[in-house]
């Protein structure tokens, strides 16, 4: 293996360890909560299924490139537009 399929691997097992951490981005709400979770660990997975396929199938890893920033861009915008509403639902009931 080499440095950038370790790292990938750390970087999985961060995301699966921040998936149970009772402290998260956005706090742990059912469906809403879960958001950042998901496109954490599946970007992870992919950057993870991008490196392990590098030397082999060029199709692969370039679909699993695409993944991976398609899901972190689409989880950070996904869990702005959430803080973004629970802000403004906050601030109509106050």
């Amino acid at each position: 293996m080499n440095k950038q399929q370790i790292t990938s691997v750390i970087l999985l097992i961060g995301a699966i360890v921040y998936d149970f951490l009772p402290t998260d981005l956005v706090p742990d709400i059912p469906v809403i909560g879960w958001i950042d979770d998901f496109f954490v660990t599946s970007s992870a997975l992919f950057n993870c299924i991008q490196q392990f396929t590098e030397n082999g199938n060029e199709l692969l890893t370039r679909v699993m490139k695409w993944l991976k920033w398609t899901c972190l861009l689409l989880g950070i915008l996904i869990v702005l537009l959430s803080l973004l509403l629970a802000a403004t639902i906050i601030s109509i009931f106050r």
